[in-house]
């Protein structure tokens, strides 16, 4: 929210560190792994900060995974930077991307917390991914991408299923942006149809550094002609 000097604030809730399995204790952890779910969930932004030093961890794996399921904007910060060289950066990013590439997210901050470098680019990467998070979708820019992708993109027929019937694409809601596909039957869509809907949309729209919603209705056509 804008305060008096047009800055902004923010509210920062900090998760309880995860640690290797070979330091847990039982009802600790299990208390740890539960209040970072509270806290992905209570936030808009999730900004995961990793240790380039060190290669990507199993705790690591485990709060992208609930990154994805909670559809928040995300934001990652690499820490450190001040003792990785470019190249040991690459290879830190390679293996980011090879693991995590369902996150969506196409940019890195580097920082180094020790020397206080980079960390007002934190900030600026949270409001972006605000941004994106509560953008709203035009309706006829949406109808013109279902529209083309019925005619060149549409799903395959399932060999146990009729072919697909797609009524519509429609946009619901921000926060994350969301979508409904409105078909005749759900079993006549594959869940692979519904990660490619996902990519064509992130990339019409310009939608990273946040999680989307895309949910299968299934509808009569007397109900989609009662719309009309």
């Amino acid at each position: 929210m804008n305060t008096e000097d047009k800055k902004n604030q923010y509210i920062l809730l900090d998760s309880a560190g995860i640690r290797g399995q070979t330091k847990r204790k039982m009802g600790a952890e299990s208390f740890a792994v539960y209040r970072t779910i509270q806290a992905a969930w209570e936030s808009d932004v999730i900004v995961l900060v990793f240790d380039a030093t060190q290669p990507i961890s199993h705790q690591d794996q485990v709060i992208a995974g609930i990154t994805r399921e909670t559809k928040k904007g995300v934001v990652i910060v690499a820490n450190k930077a001040d003792q990785v060289d470019i190249e040991g950066r690459k290879q830190f990013e390679r293996d980011f991307y090879r693991k995590f590439q369902f996150l969506k997210v196409f940019e890195f901050l580097w920082i180094s917390a020790l020397e206080k470098k980079g960390l007002h680019h934190i900030w600026t990467a949270v409001d972006k991914a605000l941004e994106t998070r509560e953008q709203k979708i035009d309706p006829e820019e949406l109808r013109k991408l279902f529209n083309y992708l019925m005619k060149h993109k549409a799903p395959v027929k399932l060999r146990t299923e009729k072919r697909a019937v797609i009524y519509d694409l429609v946009f619901t809601k921000n926060r994350p942006p969301s979508f409904e596909l409105l078909v005749k039957s759900r079993k006549s869509i594959e869940s692979t149809y519904i990660k490619f809907l996902e990519n064509v949309i992130r990339k019409q729209f310009n939608i990273y550094n946040s999680g989307i919603s895309i949910k299968i209705v299934e509808v009569s056509k007397k109900q989609i002609l009662g719309k009309v």
